[in-house]
Parts: structure tokens; C-alpha cells; sequence
């Protein structure tokens, strides 16, 4: 399978134009457009964890003008990244959310994925996921979360202390 790296290289540079503009539906016209170009992924040699080299003769050796497999998955997991960001600014949530729990395990230090995904879970998983990134930023880097996750952690607690989750109703007892 030949992939025209310059091609997709465009669709992720439009994808990221749109998303700084401010534009979450061209960003996922542009990163959609990029991910049909491998069809169905990226050929077995560009996906993460596969061999890296071909074998000479073989159907998967590099065409010439196509891109180095890592090159390849490289630019997959940014149309990857920026499908499943424009899914949730548009409110997507069904299709972004394992879109992002897997990015969020895959690259664990990009706040902004982990953003979405927050803004997305349930506020209890979301805390916990919050804390747990928290501890191990202080832990492994002696750092704090960036500025939009930690304002994004005040107002959830803020709106989590002014709206506690109601109180079951209370039943009657049968023969009072």
C-alpha cells in the first residue's frame, strides 16, 4: 500500500488550523479525510509495536515516495488525536470517548486528550482519573497538572459541592 505522506501531512496541518481556529467540524472533516486514505489503518508495518523493517521482496516493503513506518504511525495517531478532539468539542460523546480513553493510555501526559476525556466521564470517574494523573506528575516529575486541568478540577468541585446528588426518597414502611 503506497500512503502520500505530503497529502496527509496537509489533512493534519488543516485539522490543526481548524481546531486553533476555533473550528472543531473542518478539523474532523480533515482528519476523517486523512484516515481514509488507509482505508481500514495503517498498513501492518506502520502500526505501533510491529516490525519496523520488511522483508526485501515482500508486499509490505516501502514503496519509494512512501513514508517510514514510524513516520506513518506518527502521522495516524495525530488524525487519530485530532478525530476524537473535534468528536468531543462537537458533544460526540458515543464515538469519542474510547477514542480518547485509548489516546489517554497510549500518550499519558497529553493534557489536552486528557481534558476531553474528563469533560466527557462521569465526575466521579473524572476526579479519580484527575487525581490519579495528579499523583503521578508529582511522583515521577515533582510537577502539577497544567492550568486548564486544574481549573477544569476546581470548577467540577465547585459545581460537585453546589449541586450534591440528591437524596433517595424516602418509602413508606408497609402497616405503619
Amino acid at each position: 500500500m503506497t500512503i502520500d505522506l505530503a497529502r496527509l501531512h496537509e489533512l493534519v496541518d488543516a485539522a490543526d488550523l481548524a481546531a486553533a481556529e476555533g473550528n472543531p467540524s473542518a478539523a474532523l472533516a480533515a482528519a476523517e479525510a486523512g484516515l481514509e486514505l488507509w482505508e481500514s489503518g495503517p498498513p501492518p508495518e506502520a502500526r505501533p509495536g510491529s516490525p519496523r523493517e520488511a522483508q526485501p521482496g515482500s508486499p509490505s516493503e516501502a514503496q519509494p515516495g512512501s513514508p517510514e513506518p514510524g513516520e506513518a504511525a506518527g502521522v495516524h495517531r495525530v488524525l487519530v488525536r485530532a478525530r476524537a478532539l473535534a468528536l468531543a468539542r462537537l458533544g460526540e460523546s458515543g464515538p469519542a470517548l474510547p477514542l480518547l480513553c485509548a489516546l489517554a493510555d497510549e500518550l499519558p501526559r497529553d493534557e489536552e486528550v486528557l481534558l476531553e476525556l474528563l469533560r466527557l466521564e462521569p465526575v466521579d470517574e473524572a476526579l479519580a482519573r484527575y487525581d490519579n494523573h495528579r499523583q503521578q506528575l508529582v511522583a515521577e516529575l515533582g510537577i502539577n497538572p497544567g492550568p486548564e486541568l486544574v481549573l477544569w478540577h476546581r470548577k467540577t468541585l465547585r459545581e460537585a459541592v453546589a449541586s450534591p446528588p440528591a437524596a433517595p426518597a424516602a418509602t413508606e414502611v408497609a402497616g405503619d
